[in-house]
């Protein structure tokens, strides 16, 4: 390096810098590019979440409004339909659930696994909730009661009536 001139030496110097610079770039480009990956397949994973716990509440929702249907319709035909579009959405919620569960599944989250055991918990709760409503909202029991009071009761009881006053007459 001693019989070398300033200008060499620069040269050399500037050279090395020029390598380590480039260096660090293609290690930086290196890892930006492994962090995107990362965050990509965070965001997919985190929208498939969101997705599918969307449909299972959608599900369960569209189960509540046939359950509803069904217990308002007076017809008994109708209550039946209701409450084979309320059991056949709770069955889709159920589908969705397990494809969460799977999903949480390949992640490590302790409080997201807790979640969906807990939602699962709760989701057998109220289909069998939903089960017995159903079967009482099928039986029309109410409207049936008040159309037999119409139909028979009333009448009967105003036949009876004036039978006692044709004998409080006499």
């Amino acid at each position: 390096m001693k019989n070398l001139r300033l200008a060499s030496k620069m040269l050399v110097l500037t050279l090395i810098l020029i390598f380590t610079l480039l260096w660090v770039a293609v290690v930086a480009l290196n890892r930006m590019a492994a962090v995107n990956a990362q965050v990509k397949q965070l965001v997919e994973q985190t929208l498939r979440k969101q997705s599918t716990t969307s449909q299972v509440q959608v599900s369960l929702l569209s189960s509540v409004r046939a359950q509803k249907n069904a217990i308002l319709s007076t017809d008994d035909a109708k209550s039946v339909e209701f409450a084979s579009i309320s059991k056949r959405d709770i069955e889709g919620a159920r589908a969705q659930y397990d494809k969460l569960r799977e999903v949480i599944a390949g992640n490590s989250n302790e409080r997201q696994s807790a979640a969906v055991e807990r939602l699962g918990r709760d989701l057998e709760a109220f289909q069998k909730v939903n089960q017995e409503t159903l079967d009482l909202a099928v039986l029309n029991s109410t409207t049936k009661g008040i159309n037999l009071i119409r139909e028979t009761l009333i009448p009967d009881t105003r036949s009876m009536s004036e039978r006692l006053r044709e004998w409080g007459k006499k």
